[in-house]
């Protein structure tokens, strides 16, 4: 799953210089639902930028994700950003 949202890593990092009101580093956390065919269901930033322009842009970012396939049920992960600094 990391190896994947690392995938997003330079549209997150966009995501933050473009919109955030701060220059120091911080970790934004993602909670992802995937489902079997890979596509992420759902996206919600958690913590600081919940309810902001940095979050709303990086959901539409990590959204965009494809995972591999699993067989089965959607599953839940959290995956970490590591920005600015």
């Amino acid at each position: 799953v990391n190896a994947v949202a690392a995938r997003a890593r330079s549209k997150i990092m966009r995501c933050y210089f473009t919109h955030a009101d701060v220059d120091g580093a911080e970790t934004i956390k993602v909670d992802l639902r995937i489902g079997p065919d890979g596509k992420v269901m759902s996206a919600r930033v958690k913590g600081t930028h919940a309810k902001d322009q940095v979050g709303s842009c990086v959901t539409d970012a990590v959204k965009e994700l494809i995972f591999p396939r699993a067989a089965g049920a959607s599953s839940k992960h959290t995956v970490r950003y590591s920005v600015g600094g």
